[in-house]
């Protein structure tokens, strides 16, 4: 009741109440002989197993309904990643996530390519600091530390090595995400 499923309180209260009534009813009148029946209380039980067997449909029904709505919302959200990945794969754009605190960079094939990664590759940070050129690691570095402190959007470019000795410029920007007031994820896009 305090929760708010007053409709769930009161059909299982009420067989409740009803189960007491009608046992006390039957158990009072076959003690008074006016019926002649046996003293049990499985017709009155009756009730709260149809109560429940009603409120468990219900609550089947529901999932049943919120998992129709959730594969919905996940084809969606499927189609529309896949809008962006062609969107940014168009522009020759790499786009990429990181938690704050977490080593894994959850970034786009085309951005992998840029780093000059193998396209499913799963990169973490230190892969990451590793392709960048000597002379600008700190300042990437003091750059990702401030994000991942201040919660600050965010734009700066810098030079990275490829595995065949190619030094490419980077262009990078992008936001950090807040929970709660506190940076939780980085989020940007590399050209």
């Amino acid at each position: 009741w305090r929760l708010g499923n007053r409709q769930r309180a009161v059909t299982i209260g009420g067989s409740f109440a009803l189960f007491s009534i009608t046992s006390f009813a039957a158990a009072v009148l076959s003690f008074w002989g006016a019926i002649q029946w046996p003293v049990f209380v499985s017709p009155g039980f009756l009730c709260i197993i149809g109560a429940m067997g009603l409120e468990l449909t219900r609550d089947i029904r529901r999932t049943a309904d919120l998992a129709h709505d959730l594969n919905e919302s996940k084809a969606l959200l499927s189609e529309s990643v896949e809008q962006l990945n062609l969107s940014a794969d168009a522009a020759n754009v790499g786009i990429w996530s990181r938690k704050v605190g977490k080593m894994v960079i959850q970034a786009s094939p085309k951005w992998n390519e840029i780093f000059g990664f193998e396209p499913s590759h799963i990169v973490t940070r230190d892969e990451f600091r590793s392709r960048i050129h000597p002379d600008d690691l700190e300042m990437v570095v003091g750059h990702t530390t401030v994000m991942e402190k201040a919660g600050s959007d965010f734009e700066y470019e810098f030079r990275i090595v490829l595995p065949s000795g190619e030094v490419r410029w980077i262009a990078s920007t992008g936001k950090v995400d807040l929970v709660s007031g506190k940076p939780f994820m980085l989020r940007g896009a590399s050209v």
